[in-house]
């Protein structure tokens, strides 16, 4: 959630992964659509122009601001639909599927990680993606944390900056399933 251009997307296709991948931002799906065609990335990546939020079938209407960068992403105006992850998810059954394995759920979305997690407590709540990176920016790191740890995620990493490992002015919390083990 907020492929960006692209880097975790073409990770996990060169790793042979099925990757479902969202992005709001109408350059940043155009240019993931090209080094997609360009570096010959397989059938198996599905990109959803769409925002994961807490609530679905709305309409999110935005405006780039960016004034340190002063490049073209600022001051550009585009509207996108929002879904919960939760819905997707029963979209497509996959709440229902014994075979479906979700090796990571990556969420960088610029302040709004703690929203996406929100309409995502079913999916989290049913573990159904057993590795999760979330880019935090903002408060809401410790909130969303609390959220996983309760779900069962164990954090792999060693928490500072208010339960959150800090890195580059940005909070970067690595969460993973730790499933019980039985003999």
């Amino acid at each position: 959630v907020g492929a960006n251009v692209g880097m975790y997307t073409f990770l996990a296709a060169a790793w042979k992964h099925a990757v479902v991948a969202f992005e709001i931002d109408p350059i940043h799906v155009i240019r993931l659509c090209e080094s997609m065609r360009f570096n010959r990335i397989p059938w198996h990546v599905r990109i959803h122009r769409q925002c994961a939020s807490t609530v679905s079938d709305s309409t999110l209407n935005i405006e780039t601001v960016d004034e340190e960068r002063g490049d073209d992403a600022s001051g550009r105006k585009f509207s996108v639909s929002t879904v919960t992850l939760d819905e997707f998810a029963t979209q497509r059954n996959w709440f229902e599927r014994k075979d479906l394995h979700i090796a990571l759920l990556k969420v960088d979305t610029g302040g709004f990680e703690l929203q996406v997690l929100q309409g995502a407590r079913k999916f989290i709540k049913r573990q159904l993606a057993k590795n999760l990176i979330l880019d935090f920016f903002g408060t809401s790191c410790r909130e969303a944390a609390m959220m996983l740890l309760k779900a069962g995620y164990v954090s792999t990493m060693r928490p500072i900056a208010g339960g959150c490992y800090h890195v580059r002015n940005q909070n970067w919390l690595s969460i993973r399933f730790r499933p019980m083990i039985t003999f």
